[in-house]
């Protein structure tokens, strides 16, 4: 049976703001820009919620 592992909190971090990034560069204007900007959102809440695990 595998063990459980914790997620890399600060990995998200870094994958929420590619993905901003990535909605604001090549993004069409009013389909995937906004779907791009809406899931590092996500990305980055998730992260700076969980920020006291980022050195484990």
């Amino acid at each position: 049976m595998k063990t459980k592992r914790d997620p890399n909190y600060f990995a998200l971090l870094i994958v929420g703001m590619m993905f901003i990034v990535l909605g604001i560069i090549i993004g069409e204007p009013d389909t995937v820009k906004p779907v791009f900007i809406a899931i590092g959102g996500l990305f980055l809440i998730a992260s700076f919620a969980n920020k006291d695990k980022w050195q484990k």
